[in-house]
């Protein structure tokens, strides 16, 4: 037990007398000692009913180690104590998937000095998910896993499923401060029901902060997967499609902080495969629409470049229910240069773009934000353009009292001439029209409006914050060039969802969404959707069907490399 059983007792901060002196102000004063402490999500209450089941998860959770939670920091002994480094510090620990809430108070150490004290609660980490039926065998899957194991910042989850041919298996583990610095290395081997397959190994130094001067990062991937097109109201059509990717590159920061520019260089080469599905009799197949997808083999040598302007503005009610959340002002973009070669068996002879940017205004009460990515290539043979994608997302939150935001959110995407399978779906998860899951409506562009009323209710015996949203979307497909695309009217989606955030203070929000389509369509009917969402994840998010189609040499933006 260790660490967890000495949190346990800790009830509330330490007097300042503990850490020497008083609270004061950062004014360039050395910094004579860094003290870290750190909690476990849940505080058990003497005589409560309740205290024997969070006495168990207290006992099984290991707190962030003290020197995990120091080697995030941009201050260190012997530095000069800067506000702006504080806040910094405090942002970059909130940013780390396993820690809730972080804040650092400078002590006067009595000899001219300070002492800094960082104080961080731990997110609820640990992962399960069960999948049963009402026949055997009753346990259809599983995940299982700790997002924080031990302690020592590192997500360890394996997952199994029973499925009609082949049982699914998969592990995953990711260090985020590889070799004690703040390095992510992600690694995962999965095997999936028909035979197809996906292994990942990933080391980077992502651009977190202005304060550091470079970002790198190498990656390798091998995947094959199956790519089902709806077809509306026929037989869905698969194919199989294998991918292999890998990349190595870095970028340097020029000037800042806060205003800056980043200059960079990486060497890409990706290949991609599309065939008849391992099982042609699952899915009505087309030989046709597999001569569509040629096999492509593509070395790049790539210059980066971005611009950056931006602030952070601590915020709360927006996208956690209590937690501060960082939200970003000011302007970002990144843009990414390819040139096809004829090595490493590259056979493409093209010129790559792709580019993203960011616009973020707003006050604690009144905040917008848009986000646009867009690639697309010329091929020197043909004298054309194809493989065109792009997507946007604007966002607007209002606060209209302490515990009641309206947010509104427009969802754009759509693609031309996609070199691999591509649809953009109506009920899409992640950016289509809520109540249309199971629709197969399906089209090469998409364009979805969404208003919600979120209320947070209060905290349930104080072990959990809780809310409410009332929501209604509404949005079409076009069918553009998409096979077997359509053009939809303008259907609408309204529900209720139940927000839950679990301690109180977690940047993580669990959402149970019921959503019923109010317009006419063969598949779509009531659904039930649960989700956990990430506050400080939610700016870098696009829609999955987006993601799937895009090169994979396109870093989601120069500035935070995945």
């Amino acid at each position: 037990m260790g660490a967890a059983a000495v949190a346990f007792g800790i009830a509330a901060r330490p007097a300042p007398a503990q850490v020497a002196g008083r609270a004061v102000a950062c004014a360039g004063q050395r910094i004579s000692e860094i003290e870290v402490q750190t909690r476990p999500p849940y505080y058990p209450r003497n005589g409560k009913w309740w205290t024997t089941p969070l006495g168990i998860l207290s006992s099984i959770h290991s707190n962030t180690k003290p020197e995990v939670v120091q080697r995030f920091m941009l201050l260190q002994p012997g530095m000069a104590c800067d506000s702006a480094d504080v806040a910094e510090s405090e942002r970059i620990l909130r940013a780390q998937p396993f820690i809730a809430q972080a804040t650092i108070t400078p002590y006067d150490d009595g000899a001219g000095g300070v002492i800094l004290l960082a104080e961080t609660t731990d997110e609820f980490t640990p992962i399960l998910a069960l999948g049963t039926a009402s026949h055997s065998p009753y346990l259809t899957s599983f995940r299982i896993g700790e997002g924080n194991f031990l302690g020592g910042g590192r997500s360890v989850q394996v997952e199994w499923a029973d499925n009609q041919f082949r049982d699914t298996y998969g592990v995953r583990f990711t260090d985020y401060q590889f070799a004690g610095r703040p390095w992510h290395f992600n690694v995962a081997a999965e095997r999936f029901d028909l035979g197809q397959s996906n292994l990942l190994a990933d080391l980077s130094h992502p651009f977190i902060t202005d304060r550091q001067r470079i970002a790198w990062r190498v990656i390798g991937e091998d995947r094959s997967d199956v790519f089902g097109f709806d077809r509306s109201d026929l037989a869905p059509v698969a194919v199989a499609i294998d991918r292999k990717f890998g990349d190595i590159g870095g970028v340097v920061r020029i000037g800042g902080p806060r205003q800056l520019s980043l200059l960079g260089f990486s060497v890409s080469h990706e290949e991609d495969h599309v065939g008849l599905p391992p099982d042609p009799d699952s899915a009505v197949s087309f030989d046709s629409l597999v001569a569509r997808y040629p096999v492509r083999h593509n070395t790049r040598f790539n210059v980066l470049w971005g611009l950056r302007n931006l602030s952070f503005l601590p915020v709360q009610h927006f996208d956690a229910l209590e937690a501060t959340q960082d939200v970003r002002l000011g302007f970002q973009l990144g843009t990414l240069l390819g040139r096809g070669v004829r090595i490493l068996d590259g056979h493409d002879d093209d010129l790559f773009l792709a580019s993203d940017v960011y616009v973020g205004v707003g006050t604690p009460r009144t905040f917008g934000y848009l986000t646009a990515t867009a690639e697309g290539r010329e091929d020197y043979r043909s004298h054309g353009w194809d493989g065109i994608l792009g997507s946007a997302r604007i966002v607007a939150y209002r606060r209209i009292a302490t515990d009641h935001t309206l947010v509104g959110t427009l969802d754009w995407g759509s693609g031309w001439d996609q070199r691999v399978p591509f649809q953009l779906a109506l009920g899409e998860v992640d950016g289509g029209v809520r109540g249309y899951i199971d629709s197969q409506d399906a089209g090469a562009m998409r364009g979805v409006a969404r208003i919600e009323d979120r209320w947070v209710i209060g905290r349930v015996r104080d072990q959990a914050a809780v809310g409410l949203a009332f929501f209604a979307d509404a949005g079409r497909v076009w069918a553009g060039d998409a096979p077997f695309g359509i053009t939809t009217p303008v259907k609408t989606g309204v529900g209720v969802g139940l927000l839950g955030a679990f301690p109180p203070g977690s940047q993580q929000t669990w959402r149970l969404d019921f959503a019923l389509p109010v317009n006419h369509d063969a598949h779509a009917k009531w659904e039930v959707r649960l989700s956990v969402l990430n506050a400080s994840h939610l700016f870098t998010r696009e829609p999955r069907d987006v993601r799937f189609s895009r090169e994979l040499v396109s870093p989601s933006s120069v500035f935070s490399w995945p």
